[in-house]
């Protein structure tokens, strides 16, 4: 379930023979990269949005976006692997080289992980007893939109770089802490304990995606410069 186009032909009581039917023509590793990144970046989006009125159903639809996002990089995974041992296809995939490779693997991990991070604070909506306040939305919302930006626009610089833009991304992480920072001084004066937890764990979420972004526009700028 995890494998997007894999499928078994052989299968016995202590073995199973699975054979890959996609390949990278079928699904271009931009295409996949891209598709990765709406959807991590909708759930981002659709989980915060939830959690302004504890929506339960929405929360559960972005939890199972997270299994999508995951055959995605599996996916992308098994293209780079084989990337690296057959260099003939680095042209179709787009990547220059075998170090451009292992870039994308860390790239398409932060992106993974992002989405993990969507799926946590999905998961967290339940557990709240009361709406949080609209002071602390706002705050939460704001950090929202640095992640989605982040992650978006870190991932736009692998085709086409623009080392402004990637400062500007990589400068948002300490722009997250400090309302990070904000939200939890807010949060201990009007919430009860256990949403205070809750919603603390959804800030450091939403934080570590900003982190992310910034860690794929590290790597886009490593990847602009010319190997010797």
């Amino acid at each position: 379930e995890k494998l997007i186009g894999v499928e078994p032909i052989s299968e016995t009581a202590d073995e199973l023979i699975v054979q890959c039917l996609v390949g990278y023509r079928e699904i271009p590793l931009e295409v996949a990269l891209n598709r990765m990144k709406n959807i991590t970046t909708s759930m981002i989006n659709d989980a915060v949005n939830a959690l302004k009125t504890r929506n339960y159903e929405v929360a559960a639809e972005v939890t199972n976006r997270d299994d999508e996002v995951d055959r995605l990089y599996f996916f992308m995974v098994r293209q780079l692997k084989r990337a690296v041992r057959e260099r003939t296809i680095l042209e179709d995939l787009g990547i220059s080289s075998p170090r451009a490779c292992l870039g994308y693997r860390m790239v398409i991990k932060s992106v993974e992980r992002s989405a993990d991070h969507a799926s946590r604070i999905a998961s967290l909506i339940p557990m709240l007893k009361k709406n949080p306040s609209t002071e602390i939305f706002r705050e939460i919302s704001k950090m929202k939109d640095s992640s989605v930006e982040a992650l978006r626009g870190s991932i736009d610089l692998l085709t086409k770089f623009n080392m402004e833009k990637a400062n500007k991304i990589i400068g948002k992480v300490d722009e997250a802490r400090i309302v990070e920072q904000n939200i939890i001084k807010k949060m201990f004066n009007q919430a009860s304990s256990m949403d205070a937890i809750n919603l603390r764990l959804i800030t450091e979420s939403l934080r570590r995606i900003v982190e992310y972004g910034a860690d794929i526009a590290e790597i886009a700028i490593n990847l602009s410069i010319r190997e010797p």
